[in-house]
């Protein structure tokens, strides 16, 4: 029996992850491309030409797209602003949606969103973290207790900028723009994963240290769990390859360093291991695979990925923000 296919459109083009969707996108069976709308003309004519959608199938707005077009899922790459009002006109008429991470560009507009979303429509969040075979590998190793009890997770991410064009909406406070936002969310979302529940507490430092921009492009974020806590590093300007991305997990009888297939396993001097993690399933494997084996029924929505767990780092976030501003640990409500 031939699985169902769903109808699928794409709202902004806004983000650099829209390009890794539309080879998703199109070589999927159970996708079927009904159209697009994007505000910034120019961009909607290179993602019709990428979807292999013809001129008919570029709507000039979400009302027109959903009229006529009648998608059942959207995958909406539009600015961390952009999300809620997306969310707020798609969910309640039964439409899927997934964004991008981190869920919204403040603690209100994930608040609208979940409220916006009502049972049985499902609201994903893509990381990109979920699909990496070595954080699969390092959460089972310490759910098994390798490292003992962890005690604290550091996460560095970065580069030297999203792209040349200083009026992009990363650069911009108000569309939800900044290095906080977009690089220590990861560390902020694999630590709340792996302690269990957001943190107690959060401090923060951002400064715009090179780029000619109104948002910070380097930032630290620590956070205290009752009993971890959790580094997380930004940067907008790293010149070179190295250092790249690092993530460690320190427990109360090992380390875990997460490398990009696997970990390594650190129990004392001179006892380390490599380990390769073995490849995820194809319902688990990318952001659109996985949707589609939701909506079908067949798994769940993978726990990083679920508005609560978006909400949960959103809170985090702006915890983060307001300490940096204000040079204040900021102290966060209960889960």
């Amino acid at each position: 029996m031939a699985e169902r296919r769903w109808r699928v459109a794409v709202v902004d083009g806004a983000h650099g992850h829209i390009q890794g969707h539309i080879r998703r996108l199109t070589g999927h069976p159970q996708v079927e491309l009904v159209g697009l709308t994007d505000p910034v003309p120019e961009r909607a004519e290179r993602l019709r030409g990428a979807l292999g959608l013809g001129p008919d199938q570029v709507y000039p707005n979400l009302d027109a797209l959903c009229g006529t077009a009648r998608p059942e899922v959207v995958v909406c790459c539009a600015s961390n602003a952009g999300h809620a009002p997306v969310v707020e006109a798609l969910a309640p008429r039964g439409i899927h949606v997934m964004v991008e991470k981190p869920f919204a560009a403040t603690l209100d507009e994930a608040d609208r969103m979940l409220r916006a979303v009502p049972k049985g429509v499902v609201l994903m969040c893509n990381w990109p973290v979920a699909w990496s075979p070595g954080w699969r590998l390092a959460r089972r190793l310490v759910d098994e207790g390798r490292i003992g009890e962890l005690v604290q997770l550091r996460h560095r991410a970065g580069h030297n900028g999203p792209g040349r064009d200083v009026s992009s909406w990363f650069y911009r406070a108000d569309e939800g723009g900044g290095a906080l936002l977009d690089f220590c969310s990861y560390g902020a979302h694999l630590a709340n994963w792996f302690f269990g529940a957001p943190p107690r507490a959060v401090a923060a430092m951002a400064a715009t240290l090179v780029k000619p921009v109104e948002v910070e492009d380097n930032a630290v974020v620590v956070a205290r769990w009752p009993r971890g806590m959790g580094v997380f590093e930004a940067t907008w300007t790293r010149v070179g390859d190295e250092p790249g991305p690092g993530s460690v997990l320190y427990g109360t009888g090992g380390t875990l360093t997460v490398t990009g297939g696997g970990v390594r396993l650190s129990l004392g001097r001179d006892q380390s291991e490599e380990q390769t993690a073995a490849p995820l399933a194809a319902a688990e494997a990318d952001p659109v695979a996985h949707l589609m084996a939701v909506l079908g029924g067949g798994v769940p929505l993978h726990p990083l990925c679920t508005a609560a767990a978006g909400r949960a780092t959103q809170a985090v976030l702006e915890g983060a923000r307001l300490a940096a501003k204000t040079g204040q640990t900021q102290h966060l409500e209960p889960a």
